[in-house]
């Protein structure tokens, strides 16, 4: 018995190929993203991420992530500001309220990172992170438009 694939069937089967090979290529490693772009140099290993909430699809989207922060890894949140947050973070969670909300901390720290380097105001592309003293967690809401 012999098999032949008409070229609708290749075409066809190299399309799903590429669809999977490229679904690999957009997966987010959130550790390693919050680590560079907050500049933590310390084991990220030692903390939990929760997602709260997450809509990215092919590098757009909004997320909001919990994470649980191991006690002798809290120096590395400790220079950033006290709250409350400027109004540029002010702004960026504004804009991000209808995706993704931050519950209310009354002690902590936080820092806002704009990672938008063409300079566009059409577009936003940013990192929040407040830290809860009181609770030792961190809420990390990114966006990107």
């Amino acid at each position: 018995m012999h098999i032949t694939l008409g070229k609708k069937s290749i075409a066809v089967s190299i399309i799903i190929f590429c669809v999977f090979v490229l679904a690999g290529c957009f997966e987010r490693n959130i550790e390693k993203e919050f680590s560079d772009t907050f500049e933590i140099d310390t084991d990220v290993e030692k903390f939990t991420f929760t997602k709260v909430f997450d809509n990215y699809e092919l590098g757009e989207g909004t997320a909001l992530y919990m994470i649980k922060i191991d006690e002798t890894e809290i120096g590395a949140f400790m220079a950033w500001d006290n709250l409350p947050v400027s109004e540029e973070a002010e702004c960026f969670v504004y804009a991000n309220k209808h995706y993704a909300q931050l519950p209310e901390v009354l002690n902590g720290k936080w820092k806002y990172v704009d990672r938008n380097k063409t300079g566009s105001t059409n577009a936003i592309h940013a990192s929040l992170c407040v830290y809860d003293i009181d609770n030792m967690v961190a809420y990390y809401l990114t966006g990107d438009t």
